[in-house]
């Protein structure tokens, strides 16, 4: 099967971007023909044969992003030769006839919001022009029925999907991600020390890592509230991702965090190896269709707290591997949920023996065959 696959990232830093890198890479070890396409890469290493076509188009203002994007992505499609069996891609900057793998659904998220957010939140997402573009592109995609075939990442997307722009039930597939197990294992007592002695992590402290890429969303200000609220300084918090390294300070300040129990680290590749070095993980997120964090923390043996309403949560037994806030947007809650994660005293290897089904070698299986369906018909 000659397959073009294309996302605006492929590398290991972000989630859809590392679905896209573990896609490509998968298929080219079962023999397809692939071609992958993105404007954003890294040092991540893709299996050979992959053909790599790096695509070139304004980086800002982010209202332009997505589809000056999607118009670089239709130009280069056009002129590969031979034209691929099907060509795969993700969310709605998806190019027409391709099979979408939807990861969320940007009308539910803006629901969310407009419940969750204050006055003030609710005004500067009306005014930002980024949301009407996503909505309109999403509308163009699933509403009019421009895809070859639609993914869903969990039963509540495809509803989603489904309620907001009618599509058939009959044209959504449910795969949920994976994780990868060359990456994301519990760690060797040599190198969870090691990694703990470069971050300054001692013996006798707890460490809660946080990993995302935005913070209010993902419910960054509840957790620190949480943590000050425990008034123990042997409880540290480590965040790492792509977010904005001035508003975190500003929320651990609020907080009434110290400065030495707060860590802040910038996106990376290679965030196995701070899951390594920690003890808890907690993302109390306001709307997360999946969670991909959630689950490559439990393969890492970490115990986790997350949201009932994150895809992810199917993965957590609540009070056994994991807890699951009902309200993520109430410090209280998610206060009271940290003490109990601090209190779990589950065995790492049980807690990534329960996310196996999980593994992207699993996942990746029906991805293939969706495809090779598509490309048939």
């Amino acid at each position: 099967m000659k397959v073009a696959v294309a996302f605006h990232g492929c590398h290991r830093r972000g989630g859809v971007e590392r679905v896209m890198y573990e896609c490509v890479n998968y298929l080219a070890d079962r023999g397809h023909d692939v071609d992958a396409f993105a404007g954003e890469w890294d040092e991540s290493v893709l299996k050979p044969g992959v053909r790599k076509h790096e695509l070139t188009y304004v980086s800002k203002p982010p209202a332009l992003v997505m589809p000056a994007y999607r118009f670089a992505l239709n130009r280069a499609l056009s002129e590969l030769a031979p034209r691929p069996d099907v060509v795969a891609s993700f969310g709605a900057t998806a190019p027409p006839d391709s099979v979408t793998w939807m990861q969320s659904v940007h009308a539910t998220w803006i629901e969310t919001a407009r419940e969750t957010r204050d006055l003030r939140g609710r005004l500067r997402q009306r005014v930002n022009p980024f949301h009407p573009v996503v909505l309109r592109m999403e509308r163009a995609l699933l509403q009019e029925r421009r895809y070859r075939r639609v993914i869903a990442l969990t039963p509540d997307v495809k509803a989603d999907i489904m309620r907001h722009y009618g599509v058939p039930d009959a044209d959504i597939d449910v795969i949920p991600n994976g994780y990868s197990a060359r990456e994301f294992f519990v760690p060797s007592t040599e190198a969870r020390a090691e990694v703990r002695r470069e971050l300054g992590i001692g013996d006798d402290e707890r460490l809660v890592i946080f990993v995302a890429n935005e913070l209010e969303r993902k419910g960054f200000r509840q957790l620190a509230h949480a943590i000050a609220s425990l008034a123990d300084p042997s409880v540290r918090l480590l965040a790492v991702g792509g977010f904005s390294v001035a508003e975190a300070k500003a929320i651990i300040r609020e907080a009434g965090l110290h400065d030495r129990q707060a860590l802040l680290a910038g996106q990376t590749s290679d965030v196995h190896r701070y899951y390594a070095a920690s003890d808890f993980f907690a993302l109390p997120t306001k709307y997360e269709a999946w969670g991909l964090v959630v689950v490559e923390a439990m393969a890492s043996g970490l115990p986790v707290l997350t949201s009932v309403t994150a895809g992810a949560a199917v993965a957590v037994r609540d009070g056994d591997n994991g807890v699951l806030v009902g309200d993520p947007t109430s410090i209280d809650d998610v206060s009271a949920g940290l003490r109990r994660l601090l209190a779990l005293q589950a065995d790492p290897e049980d807690i990534a023996r329960s996310v196996a089904r999980f593994e992207w070698s699993n996942v990746l299986r029906s991805y293939e065959s969706t495809l090779a369906h598509a490309a048939r018909g």
